[in-house]
């Protein structure tokens, strides 16, 4: 995916194109070796965010790097003079922890926040909402804490 953002080829930049916006691409922390590509902003916290069934996904220290470097990016854009600036995140399997995000803030049951994401079967859409019910037992996050939540059951990609 960062390869297709970079070569134009994702339905983001359709519509930037369209919109004659640009699109900045930042590595936060892509699972893998670092990634070194022309276009490509280098400011990775950390090699993937982790398993939030066996604990956080991140330290708090992560997070706010992640939410640190997210802020640089931004004043980067303005400090050359962009007039308007509308963040995104893509992450494989984002949708798992933004879902976990709202169970814990809203304080709904996983499976009424948990969405198909890239179009699972309902057999799959139970597992996930069950994942996500044994993340949230596992860091019992405090919903009253915006950032032990996001540290707990965020991702690197929405941190920033």
């Amino acid at each position: 995916m960062v390869l297709n953002f970079l070569r134009g080829g994702a339905g983001i930049n359709v519509l930037a194109r369209q919109a004659g916006a640009k699109v900045v691409v930042a590595d936060i922390g892509v699972a893998g070796e670092p990634l070194e590509y022309e276009g490509l902003i280098s400011c990775r916290v950390k090699s993937g965010t982790d398993n939030f069934v066996l604990g956080p996904a991140m330290s708090q220290e992560e997070a706010v790097k992640a939410i640190e470097t997210g802020i640089a990016l931004v004043q980067q854009q303005i400090h050359d003079s962009v007039a308007l600036v509308g963040t995104g995140e893509m992450g494989i399997g984002n949708t798992t922890p933004s879902a976990a995000i709202l169970a814990v803030f809203s304080g709904l049951n996983p499976i009424d926040v948990t969405g198909r994401g890239t179009g699972i079967d309902d057999t799959r859409m139970q597992h996930k909402a069950q994942v996500i019910a044994k993340a949230i037992e596992v860091n019992r996050p405090n919903p009253k804490d915006g950032l032990d939540v996001l540290a707990k059951m965020g991702g690197l990609e929405i941190a920033a």
